[in-house]
């Protein structure tokens, strides 16, 4: 859902790059470029995430996840 909501500001600003610098297209390409940076991060590091179940004796049941592990070094 964040990454969505960067490219909706990172689209909004090209337009406002676009209309206010007098049609510059390469100025808003530039603009749009540099704005879709944070979504392109996003989504590699949602891909690169694993999930990880364990119970623990004193909590319970836990979730979390983390980054730049594989699946199987978490389940062995």
């Amino acid at each position: 859902m964040q990454a969505a909501q960067y490219g909706i500001y990172g689209a909004f600003s090209a337009l406002r790059v676009f209309a206010i610098c007098d049609r510059n297209i390469t100025l808003a390409i530039i603009v749009l470029m540099l704005n879709l940076v944070p979504v392109g991060t996003n989504i590699y590091d949602f891909s690169r995430e694993t999930d990880l179940f364990y119970v623990d004796p004193v909590l319970g049941a836990i979730c979390t996840f983390n980054l730049d592990v594989s699946g199987t070094v978490n389940f062995q």
